[in-house]
């Protein structure tokens, strides 16, 4: 009785074992085709903040958050549809979106719409490989122009 007791159990043991083996975790969902970023900007050196200069000289301190790579960058998987990302400015009211500017997009994948004072958008085609970048030219009031860019990658 003890033997068939032990066989059985390590029948038992061994099927469970091969089936945990063969569960595979699910795949990662596919990326977001419609990524929102932030973008804020503060005028005081916070942490986690990237520094830059204004126009007018001084200095401005931005982060961006979102994004499919996060720190406001994207990437895509070529083929798989046209992709929109979604900018926003969440800042105080002194600032807003003036321009987004491309750049190294040599087959005009990206266009770049200015929504309202907070708000923008990058119409990504996603038709051809590309690693561009984007810069967010924000008005600091009348007082300064301040760029903050991350990049965009189209890969295969």
């Amino acid at each position: 009785m003890k033997s068939n007791f032990r066989f059985c159990a390590l029948v038992l043991a061994v099927s469970l074992c091969g089936c945990a083996q063969k569960i595979m975790p699910p795949p990662p969902p596919p990326p977001d085709p419609n990524p929102q970023v932030s973008l804020e900007i503060k005028q005081v050196p916070t942490p986690g903040f990237v520094p830059t200069y204004g126009s007018n000289g001084q200095m401005y301190f931005y982060r961006f958050t979102g994004g499919t790579k996060q720190h406001g960058n994207v990437e895509f998987k070529v083929g798989n549809g046209a992709a929109n990302i979604h900018i926003t400015l969440t800042a105080s009211s002194n600032f807003s979106i003036k321009d987004v500017l491309i750049d190294d997009d040599p087959n005009h994948q990206l266009t770049a719409t200015v929504e309202t004072n907070v708000k923008a958008k990058i119409h990504d085609k996603n038709t051809e490989e590309l690693v561009a970048y984007y810069a967010v030219k924000v008005a600091d009031g009348a007082v300064a122009d301040i760029i903050c860019d991350p990049g965009i990658i189209n890969n295969r």
